[in-house]
């Protein structure tokens, strides 16, 4: 297996997808068909109706697409319903795999992060105690100062002494955090996220539940359009017709 799991990604994508495009093809063999899905299109655009023997022609041709419709359709919805089972089967089965790991990294950084502010918070009251002495030197500092300078008969000069020293900042002291080792790795972070507001979400990032669409549809006809969203679908009215031979 590939350390690097950019290379295990290259390495499985280029190993599958082919099989699986391939996969999601169904084959269509049918001669008629194929031959019409060519000039289906032409057709349409050169047929000019001027007459009933034309409007009959169309009608027919309609008859005979939309047969074709139903027949496409019926060979691809099973292609479409299994890959998207297959998809969601796909996406639980990572997500399975996954779990494990990203369970004991988290509850690892959650004990890492403990640990380096046990560390911080200790450095703080390192410099906290050493702040004080450092005050507390400055004071000292101050009062033999000020003494020396009253047995010098100097009193308004050592009252000065006190003064500044009560009012000067502490000298600056600085203890240095612990450095903690990290590990070297190729690290990948996985994210979560959670909806907060469903309304700020960009459109892009919608995915519509074609199998809910397609039940309104089917149950409301044209009306379905106001239920799903004006303007947001454009149904097309497909005839089941029987076929009679003549």
């Amino acid at each position: 297996m590939a350390t690097n799991p950019q290379e295990a990604i290259t390495k499985y994508s280029k190993k599958y997808s082919k099989l699986i495009e391939d996969l999601a093809k169904p084959k269509i063999s049918d001669p008629v068909i194929l031959n019409a899905q060519q000039s289906a299109v032409q057709i349409a655009n050169t047929l000019t109706i001027n007459d009933p023997e034309d409007y009959l022609i169309a009608g027919e041709y309609r008859k005979r697409y939309r047969l074709y419709i139903m027949t496409l359709e019926a060979i691809c919805e099973p292609f479409v319903k299994l890959f998207f089972s297959a998809h969601r089967l796909a996406t639980a089965h990572r997500a399975e795999l996954l779990a494990p790991f990203i369970q004991a990294d988290q509850i690892l950084e959650q004990k890492r992060i403990k640990y380096a502010q046990k560390v911080e918070a200790e450095r703080q009251a390192k410099q906290r105690a050493a702040e004080e002495e450092a005050r507390k030197k400055q004071k000292e500092d101050a009062d033999r100062e000020a003494a020396r300078l009253e047995e010098a008969g100097e009193p308004e000069a050592a009252a000065e002494v006190r003064d500044m020293a009560s009012i000067l900042p502490p000298p600056m002291v600085q203890v240095e955090s612990e450095s903690l080792p990290e590990v070297p790795s190729q690290r990948r972070t996985y994210w979560k996220w959670e909806l907060i507001d469903a309304s700020k979400v960009k459109d892009e990032f919608w995915c519509p539940d074609e199998k809910l669409i397609t039940d309104q549809v089917n149950s409301l006809g044209r009306q379905a359009e106001n239920i799903v969203g004006k303007g947001s679908i454009k149904i097309i009215e497909i005839p089941r017709e029987h076929m009679r031979s003549k």
